[in-house]
């Protein structure tokens, strides 16, 4: 039962909402001098793909799980690098 809800992605939804949610905090005016534009437009592109794992049916496909965890790497590892910059 769980394997069938982890293979439609739910897991994969829920964190690329909390990226959303990043995001948004990201894009805040507080905020908008501490991101830089790489940083937004890579966490807001692993809150797209993420979320799109349950209507696109890629969550148990090997090649979407690479794509979505190289993009949630990616904009972890931007976000990394802007807060150490500063």
């Amino acid at each position: 039962m769980l394997w069938n809800v982890a293979a439609q992605g739910y897991p994969f939804e829920l964190i690329g909402i909390c990226y959303y949610v990043m995001f948004l905090l990201m894009s805040r005016r507080k905020y908008a001098g501490r991101y830089s534009l790489r940083s937004r437009v890579l966490t807001l592109l692993a809150a797209m793909f993420l979320i799109g794992a349950v209507p696109f049916h890629y969550g148990a496909n090997g090649i979407g799980i690479a794509v979505m965890v190289a993009f949630a790497i990616a904009a972890v590892a931007a976000t990394a690098l802007d807060l150490r910059r500063r």
